[in-house]
């Protein structure tokens, strides 16, 4: 059973990707890419505790409980 249109299909090819002919007296040089790596994370070694504590004091309500611990560690003294 045919299909309409299927007349003028070639049913096999070959497909070359990334494949460069290169002269037999040169040597191939693959092409550099950019780096696409990908990174999500919100923090690194170098950047985690300032970036931890503003994230943590910019809560007006984390803020007074640091104030209200130093008021009591300072009359414990």
């Amino acid at each position: 059973m045919k299909l309409g249109g299927d007349e003028g299909r070639v049913h096999s090819r070959t497909i070359y990707v990334g494949q460069k002919s290169c002269p037999p007296n040169e040597a191939f040089i693959p092409p550099k890419f950019c780096d696409n790596r990908i990174v999500s994370s919100k923090y690194t070694v170098w950047n985690f505790l300032p970036k931890n504590l503003f994230e943590q004091f910019r809560r007006i309500a984390n803020f007074y409980f640091l104030i209200i611990f130093l008021v009591q560690v300072r009359n414990n003294l």
